[in-house]
């Protein structure tokens, strides 16, 4: 699920900003948001999808050169 604020809303004393739209994608991978059941050793569906393109190499170095460079 994906929210976005309207950024012509500005909160005020006792109101919160709400979203102006909310975006759902029911096979989206981000869906199993608190899935953790603390073994990181499996592969998630993500990883399993990345590796069955053969660009799991690939991917895994661009994961990592964003999160150092905060660049794409």
């Amino acid at each position: 699920m994906t929210l976005a604020a309207d950024p012509q809303s500005k909160e005020t004393k006792g109101q919160s900003a709400k979203p102006s739209h909310i975006v759902t994608d029911n096979n989206s991978v981000n869906s199993k948001v608190n899935n953790n059941d603390g073994d990181d050793d499996d592969d998630d569906e993500w990883d399993k999808r990345i590796k069955r393109t053969g660009c799991f190499k690939e991917n895994e170095a661009l994961l990592l050169c964003h999160a150092d460079t905060h660049d794409w």
